[in-house]
């Protein structure tokens, strides 16, 4: 027994430090009248938030429907809804809960407390969005006046006591100079925020698109350095797209124009090129991936495109781009096209397809190749 106990401990620590573990996947339902749903974030106490989706109507309109989930390895949970955030994006770890409101037609970025009351709107201009948020409550995105026109990044903070939320905001952030010696222009948008207060974001710079960071309490922006060019795939250090920040402060994100191919990259200093993490396929240029989150080990996740035209979702382990399909302990019904955010613990949440249906799926890692559990057929239950 004393043997097995120490090679069990031996395979643990071994997967863990070659970012090579197994997953149990655990669907989070569709809630009743809806056609899909997507896992978006998750917090170091498993808490999981994402919305369920309708199909277009007659003039192309979607509803959502944000909710949250506590599953396990074993054992599917219920939903619950989030009242007043249809498209929740983050949860940090007391449970507030960031967002966005579609329902009314504008988009208006909100802030709740599980299990309290109702959302509360952030505030700002017209149309806001809220795109991240910090370990401390304090939400990042942007504002627009009309249908995306004039975007400006900005910040949020969110504050809960006694069953009530206060907010102040929206924050605006210093602008870049982009034509020296003054030719000044706003961060387009904040896209991820840290523990600390890093704020990342990108804006706009003529034919350019340009990754930017900004310190807690810095007076200025330090831009992201590119990916290098590449002779095969076009335009990859033109456009550099943040989507997450981890503890450490690296970036993870998009590189590349939007109309041609673009890879998922990895920022760790800033002054030097960023990381192109490739895709699944790296013989092929034309596949693309992109990069939604990153952790405090440096593990990214997010898409690729594959063979045969599918997309799948990967985990880049810190040395190699991993087909998050080919690690699953109990693969059937499921095809996992992309993963939206991981933990630090390595939870990750995402959207794949189970049994033919879009479905919100949560991977719990385990460090040896076996089932460490009877997956048991529980239906899904659905408290409103």
């Amino acid at each position: 027994m004393q043997l097995y106990r120490f090679t069990f401990g031996i395979s643990c620590l071994a997967a863990a430090l070659y970012g090579q573990p197994h997953y149990m996947v655990q669907g989070v339902g569709i809630a009743p009248g809806f056609a899909t749903s997507t896992a978006s974030a998750v917090n170091e106490n498993g808490l999981v938030v994402g919305d369920s989706s309708t199909v277009k109507d007659a003039n192309g309109h979607v509803t959502n429907l944000g909710f949250t989930s506590k599953p396990t390895a074993c054992t599917p949970a219920p939903m619950e809804t989030i009242n007043g955030v249809t498209v929740p994006i983050a949860i940090d770890n007391d449970e507030m809960i960031a967002g966005t409101e579609t329902s009314s037609g504008t988009p208006r970025a909100f802030a709740v407390r599980h299990g309290f009351a109702d959302a509360v709107d952030l505030g700002g201009a017209f149309q806001t969005h809220a795109l991240a948020m910090s370990d401390y409550s304090v939400v990042a995105g942007y504002q627009a006046l009309a249908d995306n026109l004039s975007e400006t990044a900005v910040y949020w903070t969110t504050h809960f006591q006694n069953s009530v939320i206060t907010t102040t905001g929206p924050h605006e952030l210093p602008e870049v100079v982009v034509n020296p010696p003054s030719g000044k222009g706003p961060v387009n948008r904040a896209t991820g925020i840290n523990h600390f207060g890093q704020i990342v974001g990108w804006m706009n710079a003529g034919s350019e698109v340009w990754g930017m960071s900004l310190s807690p309490g810095a007076a200025s922006w330090t831009r992201i350095t590119p990916v290098p060019a590449s002779p095969n795939v076009f335009g990859l250090n033109l456009s550099t797209k943040p989507t997450a920040v981890s503890r450490q402060g690296h970036v993870a994100g998009i590189a590349g124009l939007n109309f041609n191919v673009v890879h998922a990259f990895l920022s760790k200093n800033f002054s030097q090129p960023a990381i192109d993490l490739g895709t699944l396929i790296p013989s092929d240029p034309t596949m693309v991936s992109i990069a939604n989150a990153i952790n405090a080990n440096d593990w990214v996740v997010g898409a690729s495109s594959t063979v045969n035209n599918e997309v799948h979702a990967f985990l880049y382990n810190g040395a190699s781009m991993i087909d998050l399909n080919s690690r699953l302990l109990n693969p059937t019904g499921w095809i996992l096209t992309a993963a939206h955010a991981i933990s630090d613990n390595g939870v990750i949440v995402g959207e794949g397809f189970h049994n033919g249906r879009q479905e919100g799926f949560v991977l719990f890692p385990e460090f040896l190749p076996i089932n460490p559990c009877s997956i048991v057929s529980v239906p899904i239950s659905w408290n409103p």
